[in-house]
């Protein structure tokens, strides 16, 4: 190892190696464990470079040579690190020798206090409260880029001022937001105090040329310049493009005639259920509304009188297995309703469906709906996290943490679906013709009638 490993002391007993030697760190590591002189460092490195190993790594060698101090690792969520850093047998586990604690890790908050009397907590970044009031000497955030930066601005600056503690980031990037802004101080001769080391894939060779030639054929030339190469490219991972062209109009009051379709998403326990109506002919969003009221009859009551109101809606509503007996009762009261069973390929379908209706702006919606033009642009492509390329493996979501939600999208998509063949033909204005709906030039699609349902 280049640099000299510290011993931690324990009574009577010979010292311990920290860090472990199964802790074997590449060059671009020992370079940044050497660094004693920046405060604040910024690590812009490819996936699978094993930042969270170093992060790990660096709190437990910070911990067993500080007396009494407090020291966090922070993951994007709790449930992220709980199952990244504690659960997984090759990381935490690995690196922290029970011969150093003073009492076993704390599986219920996830503290380690070693025998110095300082501690390593892990937390997650969806958390913040958990955060305030600790006095913390050192911290690593891990992925960076999919955090808020008000962790870092409001809660943890002003305590490592105090302190006179340090706090290593590390990211991939995620488009030019707050992680680029970091990554760029280490850049600037005026922040002494932050500094950044930069890795890309074609440089660590911790992948083959083969691995990186699949990689770059499965995940695109832009996602693999951002993941692999580390570029801060706009938009790269979002599903929706040309968003801001699909911007126009108003929420309109139903009118006699026309026909219009209505996508449900059903909420769970902290998910709201959203309902989305398109007027069939223009395919504008003409009503939406964000149910957060978990009692089922109240919603199926409201999902009634909306699909009434405009001209007997087609609704198309998530039926699985919670959602089936609200698409029955539904019908029951005489709504005309399609069901919808939501995996993981009719989820990708559907989807696919909704980006290419707004990508060639066939769908328009008001700027008024700002939740649901917030979730769109929060929505994403999401890489697996074992490092696999395969076209299977990449999925649609929000982003993990507090504050995101995909219920408007897949509401937004269902009625999308329920436009059938009509989300391609001409889209018309009604009011430029006389006469009734049935004169209006257009193809029905699969399932619909000219006139009522």
């Amino acid at each position: 190892m280049a640099h000299n490993p510290p011993r931690c002391p324990l009574v009577d007993a010979p010292p311990i190696q920290i860090p472990v030697p199964a802790f074997q760190p590449h060059r671009w590591m020992v370079e940044s464990l050497a660094d004693e002189t920046h405060r604040f460092k910024v690590h812009r490195w490819h996936r699978r470079a094993r930042k969270t190993t170093l992060g790990l790594n660096k709190l437990i060698r910070a911990a067993c040579l500080a007396q009494g101090e407090t020291f966090a690792y922070i993951g994007p969520t709790y449930k992220q690190t709980r199952s990244i850093v504690v659960k997984d047998p090759l990381m935490l586990r690995q690196y922290l020798p029970r011969d150093v604690l003073r009492k076993d890790f704390n599986e219920s908050d996830l503290t380690a206090e070693v025998v110095t009397g300082s501690v390593v907590r892990l937390f997650g970044a969806d958390e913040p409260d958990s955060l305030r009031g600790i006095r913390f000497k050192g911290v690593v955030l891990d992925e960076w880029a999919l955090q808020k930066r008000a962790i870092f601005d409001e809660i943890l600056y002003p305590v490592l001022l105090e302190s006179h503690g340090w706090c290593d980031f590390y990211l991939t990037p995620k488009g030019r937001n707050h992680a680029w802004e970091f990554w760029r101080r280490g850049q600037l001769p005026d922040h002494v105090d932050w500094r950044t080391f930069d890795l890309r894939a074609s440089e660590s060779k911790l992948l083959t040329e083969e691995q990186l030639a699949l990689a770059r054929r499965e995940m695109g030339e832009e996602l693999y310049r951002q993941e692999m190469e580390c570029e801060f490219l706009e938009d790269v991972q979002a599903v929706f493009r040309g968003l801001e062209q699909c911007l126009s109009g108003d929420l309109e009051q139903p009118q006699e005639g026309r026909r219009y379709v209505m996508g449900v998403d059903l909420g769970r326990t902290h998910d709201a259920t959203v309902l989305t109506v398109l007027d069939v002919v223009r395919r504008h969003v003409v009503a939406y509304e964000r149910l957060t009221e978990n009692d089922w009859a109240y919603q199926k009551r409201a999902i009634a009188a909306l699909a009434l109101r405009y001209e007997r809606a087609l609704v198309v509503c998530e039926d699985n297995s919670f959602g089936s007996p609200v698409v029955e009762d539904l019908r029951e009261q005489g709504v005309s309703v399609e069901g919808f069973t939501t995996t993981k390929t009719s989820k990708h379908a559907i989807i696919d469906g909704l980006r290419v209706a707004l990508a060639q702006r066939l769908v328009t919606l008001p700027s008024v709906c700002t939740q649901l033009i917030q979730e769109l642009r929060d929505f994403e492509y999401k890489l697996p996290n074992d490092g696999t390329f395969a076209p299977e493996t990449l999925r649609y979501g929000c982003p993990e943490g507090e504050g995101y939600f995909d219920d408007s999208v897949m509401s937004l998509a269902l009625a999308v679906y329920g436009l059938k063949g009509e989300v391609y033909v001409p889209r018309f204005e009604v009011a430029s013709y006389v006469g009734t709906v049935e004169s209006i030039p257009v193809n029905h699609g699969v399932g619909w009638s000219p006139v009522g349902r």
